[in-house]
């Protein structure tokens, strides 16, 4: 009846219940997502190295931003 529909559904949810990885599993986790980390923001900044800014644009920028100021 419904109580063992009630059983069978809280069993089922127990048994797929998340358990925590052992100390060591963790820790080498925490170190490749380090190391993913630090991957991604390198690929990033050899990215941005190369490329020039655009001179003109910064200086009305800060014009515009000292006018701002000003108001």
């Amino acid at each position: 009846g419904l109580r063992n529909k009630v059983r069978t559904l809280t069993g089922r949810k127990e048994k797929n219940k998340l358990k925590p990885p052992k100390v060591p599993v963790c820790q080498a986790l925490k170190e490749r997502t380090k190391l993913v980390i630090k991957r991604n923001s390198w690929w990033i900044t050899e990215l941005f190295r190369e490329a020039n800014i655009d001179r003109p644009k910064l200086q009305t920028l800060r014009m515009l931003r000292t006018k701002a100021k000003g108001r």
